[in-house]
This record gives structure tokens, sequence and C-alpha cells, in this order.
């Protein structure tokens, strides 16, 4: 492998595999970041509460950016063909939706449910 193939970013899973420790290692700066901002407030003008800062605080604030990291990794775009089926798909159901009158008329997919019974 070539360096220049090493330093390309790849796609699908590979590429957000391969970025995942990238966005691990900054987790933490961006959660001293959010921190120190945080700490710095907006001069007493917002109306929303802010929780201190301090530790914990930023203990926090690095797990929901680790939880970030990791969800980024599930942000992958499907290749043409499965785009491709799923819109087939949506094209099958769209025609038996409509043959069905579910289209023209929503409430007649679903069943009336029973009176209720009692308190």
């Amino acid at each position: 492998m070539t360096d220049g193939a090493r330093s390309r970013p790849r796609g699908g899973v590979a590429g957000a595999l391969q970025r995942l420790p990238g966005d691990l290692l900054l987790s933490g700066p961006r959660a001293i970041r959010f921190a120190r901002r945080a700490r710095q407030g907006d001069g007493g003008d917002s109306i929303v509460s802010t929780a201190p800062v301090g530790m914990v605080f930023t203990a926090a604030a690095l797990m929901d950016e680790v939880a970030l990291a990791f969800m980024r990794v599930g942000r992958l775009e499907p290749p043409p063909a499965e785009i491709e089926r799923i819109a087939d798909e949506i094209r099958v159901a769209a025609k038996l939706f409509a043959a069905q009158g579910w289209l023209a008329e929503p409430r007649s997919f679903h069943q009336s449910p029973p009176a209720p019974v009692g308190p």
C-alpha cells in the first residue's frame, strides 16, 4: 500500500472505522472547549439555566462527545444498488396502496378500535 492510498479517506464502513480513532481523540479537546465556553457564559442574558461547570460537567460533555463519535460511524451511505432496491420497493408499495384505496382514504387502512369497556 502506498502512502497516498493510506491517507486517502475511504467510504462506507471501512472509511467510518478509519475515522473513528481520530474522532475519539478529538473528543477530549471538544469537551474541554465546550466546558470552557460554558464557564465563560453569555453574560447572564440567557433564559436557560446552565449546570455548574466543573469536572462532572466536563466528564458528561466528554461522554457526549464519545457517543457522538460512535454515532458518526453509523451514518453510512448505502451503495447505489441498495438505494435503487429501496426505491423499487417504494414504487411497488405506492401501487399497492393506490390499488387498495389507502392513498385516497388513509383511514381505511386501519381498523377502528373497539369502544373502551369499563373504567
